[in-house]
């Protein structure tokens, strides 16, 4: 895929609101430029694939973080490169949003991260005097990112999720103790605004519950503006934990638009994830969407009022499907999908400024396939320090890591590394640098972060 240049030129409203910029001689079609995309959070691979999709459909992206030093802000696919206080300070952020609005109005904003999808709909309408975002309503966007929420709507869809608990107190969490199916995992009831960032803790034995439970709850907090919204947010799940999580996770990604015919799936399986029991995902591998599951994803979002991007992962449980997580937004394995047809920050785009007929052709285009080309999808420079590092520390026999080494070979010709693009190597300098950086700074704790379980 070839980069193509990109410059920034401020435009009026006027011209931001028609789109059009000039006209050649009379009779000839008028010249357009597209309205430019502000992505926070560029350290996040979801948002680098995002900026190499959009930027190379001739779209000006500007990447907006306070470290330099992050993959996407050094893409080629980058237009214009801004500082901003990170998301995790709500109110200096949202300060910093309002003040590039109202100085450079007509970007579109998408949401890369939990923090993001709840900021964008909380500050909606304000962020719509300046911004162009097609975002719902903080009840919509709250009732999905919430695990508690998520399964009363769900169920309504016929989408089943694991057996899930809210303890209040010490005698709630020894009933569970005595009547709940070990293994189990502790949760929050969502990630946002949470501190810090932790998917959970999996709980192996009955009498150690109580102990984790309170360790969990007194490391981790959420921010004050998230408890004024729902003060029971606070209260950390207990849910039951399935082995196939470690290496199985099935995922339904894709777009959902305003009309049925606007909709477009594709499916993968995590088969490793850092860490093992429950972490993010280093490899996934195609899959084939299960009409089931995409008819039951597809009633939840309509019946709750969602349009957009998801991610929508499954445990199996005995040949039966519980969703686990609901994603509305870009999420990091993301360049997976494009890679297989599947242009969702374009779809994103396109709905944002209702194309709907661009839109339209875009998905007609992905549907023609599954998508199953023979890829494969790997956060490859991290799965080689993991390699390297648990095969030192003796966490890891020779023969698995000589299967995942030989994993790596035989699909090199056919991986879509999360980083590594040959026409943008610049990222991938960046995550290395990122990660020595961080081994020379603080060995021990890299070190744990690698060879852990």
């Amino acid at each position: 895929m070839k980069a193509t240049a990109h410059t920034v030129q401020k435009m009026t409203p006027a011209e931001l609101d028609n789109c059009v910029l000039d006209v050649n001689e009379i009779g000839d079609p008028p010249i357009v430029r597209e309205r430019p995309v502000l992505l926070p959070m560029p350290a996040y691979h979801g948002t680098l694939a995002a900026v190499r999709c959009l930027g190379a459909a001739g779209i000006s992206v500007t990447v907006a973080d306070g470290n330099p030093l992050v993959p996407a802000v050094w893409s080629r696919f980058a237009a214009r490169r801004v500082r901003c206080p990170d998301p995790s300070n709500p109110s200096r952020f949202i300060h910093w949003l309002r003040e590039f609005g109202a100085r450079e109005p007509g970007y579109v904003l998408y949401p890369t991260s939990d923090d993001l999808a709840w900021l964008y709909s909380i500050h909606r309408a304000e962020l719509a005097k300046h911004f162009v975002l097609r975002h719902p309503p903080p009840e919509v966007t709250y009732g999905l990112l919430n695990k508690i929420r998520l399964r009363t709507a769900a169920e309504a869809a016929g989408l089943s999720m694991p057996r899930t608990w809210v303890p209040a107190s010490d005698s709630d969490l020894a009933e569970i103790s005595t009547t709940a199916r070990f293994p189990v995992v502790i949760k929050p009831q969502t990630q946002i605004l949470f501190r810090p960032h932790a998917k959970g803790v999996p709980v192996w034995r009955p009498q150690d519950l109580q102990r984790s439970y309170a360790q969990f709850t007194s490391a981790t907090k959420y921010d004050p503006s998230l408890l004024t919204y729902d003060p029971t947010v606070s209260r950390v799940t207990v849910q039951e934990y399935f082995p196939s999580q470690a290496e199985g996770i099935y995922g339904i990604t894709g777009f959902i638009g305003p009309r049925a015919e606007l909709a477009a799936t594709r499916a993968s399986r995590k088969i490793l994830q850092q860490p093992r029991q429950l972490g993010v995902g280093l490899c996934f591998e195609e899959a084939d969407p299960r009409p089931d599951l995409v008819t039951s994803i597809f009633t939840l979002c309509r019946s709750i009022g969602y349009e957009g991007v998801f991610e929508a992962e499954f445990v199996e449980d005995n040949g039966s499907y519980l969703l686990i997580d609901f994603n509305p937004r870009f999420y990091g394995q993301m360049a997976f999908d494009i890679a297989r047809g599947l242009p969702l920050p374009l779809l994103a785009y396109d709905a944002a400024l209702g194309h709907w007929d661009r839109l339209g052709r875009r998905i007609a285009s992905a549907s023609s396939s599954n998508g199953n080309q023979g890829l494969i999808y790997c956060r490859s420079l991290e799965l080689k320090l993991q390699l390297i590092s648990r095969r030192l520390f003796g966490r890891i026999s020779t023969e698995e890591s000589q299967r995942w080494w030989g994993f790596l070979a035989t699909h090199r010709s056919s991986i879509v590394d999360a980083v590594t693009d040959p026409n943008d190597r610049m990222p991938a300098s960046l995550e290395a640098f990122h990660h020595f950086a961080r081994l020379a700074r603080h060995p021990r704790s890299f070190v744990r972060q690698v060879v852990i379980d």
